[in-house]
Order: structure tokens, then sequence, then C-alpha cells
């Protein structure tokens, strides 16, 4: 049974406004839940920087439902910090602000990122690394009933980044809860990503709805709006809820349009 209408991430479909318009845009827009990449360039943002972003969720009647953890410099191609020995404390760091940004919003869905495959250190050395960055994340997130998100991305797209399937973020998630007192680590079911890795959708719906604690969706090819390309998104969906998924959708696309995205696609994915 689908729990809410979906979660839209203002991070990519709202990226030409600043950062705290996007959510009264969002609101405009029909959306009450809403999520983001991780929205400073720092690991550790000022008290100030973090109480004008939940000062604007909250003027704009929006929800802050799931949350990236810093992943380094996304616009310049890196995709997390977890595995990277010189750098996984950086994650560590981010913590607090997370904590701070959870406690005042109600999130509970924290994303991180794995870090691109670097020939510095060997697999197991930054395996190793990213278990314990990851453990300890969910360890300190679980205070507030945290889940910590494991995520797949596109080949090809994202640079060196390893896991591109959700095999590999389930034993991600595994080894974490092994080290971890609470086990709050699962996987993130992104229907473009695995996609775009050649996997069956609707097959992947169905396989993994139980194990993943978050879905985001974009058609492609394109990464933009449902229904602008081919991809089977409703049926992969209402599969994934007939399946036992009890979590929600995100909408994470780049609009096809220049003037922002459309929204014609809620409906038509049945909410």
């Amino acid at each position: 049974m689908r729990t809410s209408r979906p979660v839209l991430n203002v991070s990519i479909t709202l990226r030409a406004l600043p950062l705290l318009e996007r959510f009264e845009a969002a609101r405009r827009l029909g959306f009450e839940q809403v999520e983001l990449w991780w929205p400073f360039d720092s690991p550790t943002p000022g008290e100030g920087e973090v109480s004008s972003l939940v000062a604007a969720l909250d003027d704009a009647g929006t929800r802050l439902r799931g949350l990236n953890l810093f992943a380094g410099d996304m616009p310049a191609g890196e995709r997390g910090v977890a595995s990277n020995p010189e750098r996984a404390g950086e994650l560590t760091a981010n913590l607090d602000a997370v904590l701070a940004i959870a406690e005042a919003t109600g999130c509970r869905l924290f994303n991180c990122l794995y870090g691109h495959r670097d020939e510095r250190w060997s697999e197991q050395q930054q395996a190793e690394t990213a278990d314990q960055a990851i453990a300890g994340a969910a360890d300190r997130l679980a205070a507030l009933d945290g889940v910590v998100l494991i995520e797949c991305l596109a080949q090809g797209e994202n640079g060196a980044y390893p896991l591109t399937s959700l095999e590999h973020c389930a034993a991600v998630a595994d080894r974490a809860n092994a080290l971890s007192t609470h086990g709050n680590v699962a996987p993130l079911l992104d229907l473009y990503h695995l996609a775009r890795n050649g996997f069956d959708i609707v097959e992947s719906a169905a396989q993994w709805a139980k194990r993943v604690a978050h879905c985001q969706i974009a058609d492609a090819p394109g990464r933009h709006e449902p229904g602008t390309g081919d991809l089977p998104l409703r049926e992969a969906i209402d599969t994934l809820y007939a399946n036992g998924y009890q979590g929600l959708v995100a909408g994470e696309f780049v609009p096809a349009s220049p003037e922002g995205p459309t929204t014609a696609w809620v409906e038509d994915l049945g909410w």
C-alpha cells in the first residue's frame, strides 16, 4: 500500500533556485515532503546556516524526509568520502550537523554515498574504512531512529563508484550492520541507476521490496520526469508496494524543461 504522495528531491529538480527558495517552490508544486543532497560546501556548517535551512523548511510548510550525508564536492564529480582512508573522518565530523538537522526536522533517512575506488589503497582497505565509517554513522543516528542508506549509481556517469547493484549495497549494509549496535543500515532502491546498469527494474522491485528502505525514481534515457523515457516506472512502483515495501518514493530527476519540473507524473504513477 502506498504510504503517501511522492517526495521531491529539491537538490536536483530545483537546482536553478537558491537553496532556501527551493522549499517554497516545492510547496507551490504540491509537494509537502522533500529530500536533499548535503546542502552545504562544508561537512561542518555553522549554526546559522543550519538554522536558516530549518527555518526555510518550516516557513514553506515542507517536511524533510531524506538527507544525504556529506559526500565531498559533488559538482566536481566526487561521490562520497566513506571509503577514503584520508577523508572518512569528514563523514564522522559531519554527524553533529546532521543530528542537529534531524532533531529539528524529524528527518530519519540518511543516504551515505560510498566514495570512488582509489588505487592508492586496496579494495579491502577501502571496504574496511567504509564499513567502520558507515557503522559509526549508523550508531549515532540510531539515537533518533535514523536509517543509513547505501546507494548504487549508474556506471559511466559517476566516476569510479564501485557500487553498481543492489547486491553490492546489501553487502555493504550487512558488513556495517555487523559492526554496529542497531543494524540500521539498508539499501536504497534507485530505479534510474539500476536501469542504467542493465537491471530489470520490475524484477528488482519484486526481489528487494522488503529489504530496501527508500526508493528514488527518474526516467531513462535522460534522467528526466517519469513519462519522458521508456522505463516501466508505474509497474515497478506497483510491484514494489505489492511485495511489502512500506517506505517512500522520491522524484530525483533533472527537469526536462528549462522552466522547471512538471508534476503530471505524480498522477500518472498512481498517486
